[in-house]
């Protein structure tokens, strides 16, 4: 019996041990102890001490375009090459403003960057200062390709001649008569009014264009000949040798003319009547300037100086009565001051002719495109006012007007950039192909002649086009047009003209 007791109480103690080991917690609730808290499982996140997030950054708020208000006045205004409302305003996108008032030969021409707040344009009005004759390349010595001219919304021809000529020169106007030279015949004088052709000088043609004073008109051609003719009828008058071919002519007085040469001279030659009504054509002086190079600008005459452009050494000025170099003070000097690359525009027209844009120049300032810098230079010294670099090549001389400097590129658009600093007033594409044609300038209007054969008139404000024609197409328009106060002329290359009324 003893040890069926004894073998219950083992059994007891055994199971309250190893219920004390599965559940610690029952010896302290028998001692009367409360039990330590557990933490509890629950589906619910633990609740955190709230946090107070960190403002998002502001976005920027889109800048306001700033608006351009037209001035108070009864011009017509254009901001960038778009109109502005008569006395509306108008948003203008961009950081520069090129803005041109105009009205009946007065323009207000300002060029302003543009910041926060729009500028205020207070209007500066100037007369528009037109030659009155076409008597030169690009109409007079200045070569601004401006003339005081009817204003026109069309263009309806008048007549058209056939030279069945080859035509590589521009034409100049002299009276009620034009002449231009052609590849057989050094001259061909042609009636304005009627296109009759007068008559022609034998010999071999060339690319320059023809110079004219009230007796005469001269004319120098590629094998090295310089003549001279009486304006009524055509009669040699005089001759001389230049030694070289002309690239280039300019009158400087009804006396005098300038004669550039392949051999990199120029020559001032005098054109005033001996006996008999002959012209001696005597060299008054002649200067070698070898920097010319390549370059077959039309001096520009201005102040008794002229200006030539040269190959490498940006511009050069002559005293015109002497040949004395007034600017720069050498070839050297000239290099250093050009800022550009080196080589100027030398726009190959075809395979065996090229050009460089001939520079214009308005109130004692030149402005010239040497390769793909546009420059402004005092007349009086050459000091450079402002250059502009450009993402382009200009393929035509310059024309200006109302503050505008007008200008075709490689691209066949037709540039027109203010003369302050050079900013763009608007890029208008005209062609497909290089604009050779320099562009001629009139009241609020540009002509503009393309290598498809079509001629353009353009607006000079907006580069909008007016009118447009065909009549010379199936060959280039290279050549610049002519204009006078009631006709336009223009040629191709296949020897075909137009005047247009």
């Amino acid at each position: 019996m003893k040890y069926v007791v004894l073998i219950l109480v083992l059994m007891v103690a055994g199971a309250a041990a190893y219920f004390f080991m599965v559940d610690p917690s029952a010896l302290d609730r028998l001692q009367g102890k409360a039990p330590a808290a557990e933490p509890t499982t629950n589906s619910q996140p633990a609740t955190r001490e709230p946090t107070q997030s960190k403002p998002s950054p502001a976005k920027p708020k889109a800048s306001k375009t700033p608006t351009f208000t037209a001035p108070d006045s009864e011009m017509a205004w254009f901001v960038n090459g778009e109109p502005v409302p008569a006395g509306g305003d108008l948003q203008v996108k961009g950081d520069h403003w090129v803005v041109t008032g105009y009205k009946d030969g007065r323009y207000s021409h300002h060029s302003v960057a543009v910041g926060a707040d729009a500028p205020t344009i207070s209007p500066t009005p100037k007369s528009t200062s037109a030659s009155a004759v076409w008597e030169a390349f690009q109409g007079d010595g200045s070569r601004r390709g401006l003339v005081d001219a009817v204003d026109r919304t069309s263009l309806t021809k008048a007549w058209e001649l056939d030279l069945a000529d080859r035509i590589k020169a521009s034409p100049v106007i002299y009276g009620d008569r034009f002449y231009i030279s052609s590849n057989n015949h050094l001259l061909n004088a042609i009636d304005l009014k009627q296109g009759k052709l007068l008559w022609q000088a034998e010999g071999m043609g060339s690319t320059v264009s023809p110079v004219a004073n009230a007796s005469h008109v001269f004319m120098g051609n590629d094998a090295g000949l310089f003549n001279g003719y009486l304006i009524k009828n055509g009669k040699q008058k005089g001759e001389t040798s230049l030694e070289s071919y002309a690239v280039a002519l300019a009158l400087i007085s009804e006396e005098a003319f300038l004669a550039t040469t392949r051999d990199h001279q120029v020559l001032s030659i005098k054109t005033k009547k001996g006996f008999f009504g002959k012209l001696p054509l005597r060299v008054n002086w002649k200067v070698d300037l070898p920097e010319l190079g390549a370059a077959n600008a039309t001096p520009v005459l201005v102040d008794g100086k002229a200006i030539f452009v040269t190959e490498k050494s940006g511009l050069v000025a002559l005293d015109t009565d002497s040949g004395k170099r007034i600017w720069p003070a050498s070839a050297a000097a000239g290099k250093a001051d050009f800022t550009g690359d080196g080589d100027m525009s030398l726009s190959f027209v075809n395979r065996d002719f090229f050009l460089t844009p001939t520079p214009a120049a308005e109130n004692g300032v030149i402005y010239s495109a040497l390769g793909k810098t546009l420059v402004a230079q005092k007349v009086t010294d050459g000091t450079i006012i402002w250059k502009k670099e450009l993402d382009n090549t200009p393929t035509s001389s310059l024309a200006l007007a109302n503050g505008l400097l007008y200008f075709g590129d490689n691209e066949g658009r037709l540039q027109a950039r203010s003369l302050i600093d050079g900013a763009p007033m608007f890029a208008a594409k005209v062609s497909e192909q290089a604009i050779f044609a320099s562009p001629a300038l009139f009241k609020d209007k540009c002509l503009v002649g393309t290598q498809e054969g079509n001629l353009l008139l353009l607006h000079a404000f907006t580069g909008k086009q007016v009118a447009k024609s065909n009549a010379l197409a199936g060959a280039a328009v290279k050549s610049s047009p002519a204009v006078t106060s009631n006709a336009v002329l223009a040629v191709n290359e296949k020897g075909k003209i137009v005047c247009f009324q």
